[in-house]
């Protein structure tokens, strides 16, 4: 895909229109208090490490459109 790199797409208002408020507002915080690991760039995938109440992968990609899109 062409065009704007994710990582670049991929900012604090897209992943706002994304996720609904209490997961962003959690996101937040897990981002404050250090919970967010690493976050890997695969180009049009990028995947962050998150402790929450358990660990897991929060990834994003594209759309169909190029738009960022959580996975």
């Amino acid at each position: 895909m062409t065009g704007a790199s994710l990582r670049k797409l991929l900012n604090r208002t897209a992943i706002r229109d994304l996720a609904d408020e209490r997961s962003f507002s959690r996101g937040e915080e897990y981002q404050a208090s250090g919970r967010v690991g690493s976050i890997t760039d695969h180009g049009d995938l990028i995947v962050a490490e998150v402790q929450g109440t358990r660990d897991y992968r929060k990834k994003f990609t594209r759309d169909s459109e190029g738009n960022p899109w959580n996975v």
